[in-house]
C-alpha cells in the first residue's frame, strides 16, 4: 500500500477531516506546509551546529553523548532543546494550520513539551520499527517495559517538519496505521524489514508529518547518499501530566506560535 503526497499543499484544509484520518490512522501528512526559503533556512542552520560541534557522524549503533544536549545514535545525530541552540528558529518551526489539526486532536489547551532536531545520511542502517509512547520520556516508557495505556482519544503526537525529499530511493517512511487508541504493543519483530498492512509514506521538503506516540514506523536504509533533516516537536494534550524530560528552552521563546502552547 502506498501514500504520495504532492510537491506542495493547498493554501486552505479541512482541519476537522484531518483530525478525523489522524484518529482513525495514527497519522497524517501535510505536504508542502513549509515554502522553500524557510526549509533552506532551517537547513543551513543545522549545518552549521553539526560544524559547531565538530562535525561528528550521524549515526552510531550504540548510543554517544559526549555533548551535552546531543546524541548519537540509531537515530541519527539529535539536538535536544533546539531552540537553546538555536533561538531564531522558534518563528520557522510552527504553522497555523498543522496547529490548528494538533488542536483538533489533542484538545485547544494541548501543549509542545520538547523541540529537537535530527542529522541522517546513507550510513544510518534500517531504522527499526518504533514508536514514541510517552514523548519525551518515552525511552523511560520502553525501559521500564510499557507500551503505553488505551485511552479514549489520542493524548500525545510528533510535530515534524521535513527539510529533505523522502523518495522511494533515500527511504521512505514506513507507518502502520492503526487507532491510536488501540493496544500498542508490537504486532511483528521490530527489526523485520516490513510488516503487513504498512503505508509507505513519500513526500516532498517542507512537508508536516503528525504521528500519533502509539504508531509504530521506520524507515529503510536509503540507497542513494545524502543528507536527511528534520526538526519537530512533542506535543501533549493539556490534561496529562508533564513529562520527566524538559525543554529548558522553551521558556524564553517570544514567538506567538511558539508562545501560545508552551505552559
Amino acid at each position: 500500500m502506498r501514500e504520495f503526497a504532492a510537491e506542495s499543499g493547498s493554501e486552505t484544509i479541512d482541519v476537522a477531516a484531518l483530525a478525523e484520518r489522524f484518529t482513525r490512522d495514527g497519522y497524517v501528512l501535510l505536504p508542502g506546509v513549509v515554502d522553500a526559503a524557510r526549509v533552506e533556512a532551517m537547513r543551513t542552520t543545522l549545518d552549521a551546529l553539526r560544524a559547531q560541534i565538530g562535525s561528528p557522524p550521524v549515526y552510531s549503533r550504540e548510543p554517544v553523548r559526549t555533548i551535552p544536549k546531543t546524541e548519537i545514535s540509531s537515530t541519527g545525530l539529535v539536538f535536544f532543546e533546539l531552540l537553546g541552540w538555536a533561538p531564531h528558529l522558534a518563528p520557522m518551526l510552527l504553522d497555523p494550520a498543522p496547529l490548528a489539526v494538533v488542536r483538533a486532536i489533542l484538545g485547544d489547551d494541548a501543549r509542545m513539551e520538547l523541540v529537537g532536531a535530527v542529522m541522517t545520511d546513507e550510513t544510518r542502517a534500517f531504522f527499526e520499527w518504533h514508536n514514541h509512547v510517552g514523548g519525551p520520556d518515552d525511552e523511560q516508557v520502553r525501559l521500564r517495559g510499557g507500551n503505553g495505556p488505551s485511552a479514549r482519544r489520542p493524548q500525545r503526537l510528533s510535530y515534524l517538519v521535513y527539510l529533505d525529499d523522502a523518495t522511494d530511493t533515500n527511504g521512505p517512511m514506513l507507518v502502520l496505521p492503526g487507532r491510536p487508541t488501540d493496544p500498542t504493543a508490537p504486532p511483528f519483530p521490530a527489526d523485520q524489514a516490513h510488516w503487513p498492512g504498512e503505508v509507505a509514506v513519500t513526500f516532498a521538503a517542507g512537508s508536516v508529518l503528525l504521528i500519533d506516540e502509539t504508531t509504530w514506523h521506520a524507515v529503510p536504509q536509503r540507497h542513494d547518499p545524502g543528507p536527511r533533516r528534520w526538526v519537530g516537536a512533542y506535543f501533549a494534550a493539556g490534561h496529562l501530566p508533564h513529562s520527566e524530560m524538559v525543554d529548558g528552552s522553551l521558556a524564553a521563546i517570544d514567538d506567538p506560535l511558539v508562545r501560545s502552547v508552551v505552559r
